[in-house]
């Protein structure tokens, strides 16, 4: 009698998992792509921020720099401490220094200071 009931029950297994792989894979792929867009989102938002925060703070820019420096708060993987957000946010410093690295990096042509010597 179980002869009978395995090829049964084999075919409603091969019958389910034949609907059900193609969901789990495209499940699987929406989950894995939603992350990569959302990370590359991310990036670009630390790169507008950075872009921002680089230049010198003018009196009529502090709405822009508390948006642009809570911005790189929410978005970068390493968090600032509360006075450096404060100063980035108040004009106080400016992240001249940060160079932008990565794939989503603008396209930004860096060109070398060169100094005359007088030979």
């Amino acid at each position: 009698m179980r002869r009978t009931d395995l090829p049964v029950w084999m075919r409603r297994a091969q019958s389910i998992a034949t609907i059900s792989i193609p969901f789990v894979a495209a499940t699987i792929g929406f989950c894995v792509q939603k992350s990569i867009a959302n990370a590359s989102t991310r990036s670009q938002y630390v790169s507008l921020a950075i872009s921002i925060l680089k230049e010198p703070a003018k009196n009529k820019d502090e709405p822009i720099r508390v948006w642009a420096a809570d911005l790189l708060q929410r978005n970068s993987e390493v968090k600032m401490s509360e006075g450096l957000l404060s100063m980035l946010r108040s004009g106080d410093t400016t992240l001249s220094g940060i160079a932008i690295l990565g794939p989503t990096a603008p396209d930004v042509s860096i060109e070398p200071q060169v100094t005359a010597t007088g030979k």
